[in-house]
């Protein structure tokens, strides 16, 4: 799917499906230097069972045009704007590290459009190593080395995955290889310089479902662990032996906790 926001062609992947505001809807937001590819394996499930997919590419990322957005409000806000072009009035929204501060901005500031957020590789603040900020601004092929070698487990590395034929890591590194210049020290920039309003998560209404890898070394589990306590609707599901990209490490733990998590709303509501 191709909308147009902001002047700019946004590509939306849906699985080959049409949207349709009856059915349950899923919005999925990737991480820095990525795209939409990285939900395939949990887009299919959701999608084989009848619900709305849509994992968007963020502005100067992958098929979506325009330039990279640097503020984590900005891109709350742009999401906003998609939802109303689409015609979609409220979804669970799910996002993945730079993704994950994006859902937790646009849950808290837009809380009438969200079912329930769902923040994987979440840790607030998030700042990012100096030395790899360097590195992406100077666009040096190796700050995507150092987030390979630190975003994925031990294990992950050598066999471990759950899907068959594919090599984790140097699948992530030729997906970020593929990112505009600048795109990455833009999101860099942004996880590192978003410092939301003391209070800001009081306004989060919706359940809110951290999904966190016990071997992260990105954003490790220990800096979500306060917000856990501070969200009235929160609650942390850890998958062991995983790593910061737990999408692709770990697509069965996830899809599983989603689900969970679905059907919980669904109940609740119901």
């Amino acid at each position: 799917m191709n909308i147009t926001v902001n002047k700019s062609e946004v590509f939306i992947a849906t699985s080959g499906k049409g949207f349709d505001p009856q059915k349950p809807s899923w919005v999925f937001i990737h991480g820095s230097a990525m795209d939409h590819t990285v939900w395939a394996m949990i887009n299919r499930y959701f999608t084989s069972i009848g619900h709305n997919v849509l994992a968007f590419d963020l502005p100067g990322h992958g098929r979506s045009g325009g330039k990279p957005l640097n503020k984590i409000k900005a891109m709350a806000d742009w999401l906003k704007k998609v939802f109303d072009e689409v015609g979609l009035n409220k979804a669970i929204v799910a996002g993945h590290s730079m993704g994950a501060l994006v859902s937790y901005d646009f849950a808290a500031r837009y809380p009438d459009r969200c079912r329930g957020a769902v923040l994987l590789g979440f840790c607030l603040p998030m700042p990012v190593n100096q030395a790899l900020l360097d590195l992406s601004e100077a666009n040096d092929h190796r700050a995507l080395e150092m987030i390979v070698d630190f975003g994925y487990a031990g294990n992950s590395k050598i066999g471990a995955g759950q899907s068959p034929g594919l090599w984790m890591t140097e699948g992530g590194l030729r997906l970020m290889e593929q990112a505009r210049p600048g795109a990455l020290f833009h999101d860099f920039t942004a996880c590192n310089e978003y410092t939301p309003a003391r209070y800001l998560y009081k306004k989060i209404t919706c359940p809110v479902l951290f999904i966190a890898g016990e071997k992260d070394k990105m954003t490790p589990m220990r800096g979500l662990m306060p917000w856990l306590d501070r969200i009235t609707y929160a609650r942390l599901e850890a998958i062991p032996r995983c790593g910061h990209m737990m999408m692709i490490e770990k697509p069965n733990q996830v899809i599983k906790a989603l689900k969970q998590f679905g059907r919980n709303i669904q109940k609740d509501a119901g």
